[in-house]
């Protein structure tokens, strides 16, 4: 087994990944400002005064799945 493949494989799919979920928590935020709500500390969804909307609801279900 050659060890510079693996970790060349390993790297490129870590990699794909990454922008993979970060393309998606950033598309997430500009569909719906509070599609992450519920993930705040209990303060913070305080402060922020109102429950989720039914929007971000159905964005944080799509990109939750």
């Amino acid at each position: 087994m050659r060890w510079s493949l693996v970790f060349g494989y390993a790297s490129a799919y870590g990699l794909a990944m990454s922008v993979l979920f970060s393309a998606g928590v950033l598309i997430g935020g500009a569909l719906s400002r509070d599609f992450l709500l519920d993930d705040y500390p209990r303060a913070i969804q305080e402060r922020y005064g109102r429950p989720k909307s039914e929007r971000g609801r159905r964005v944080a279900t799509w990109f939750g799945a």
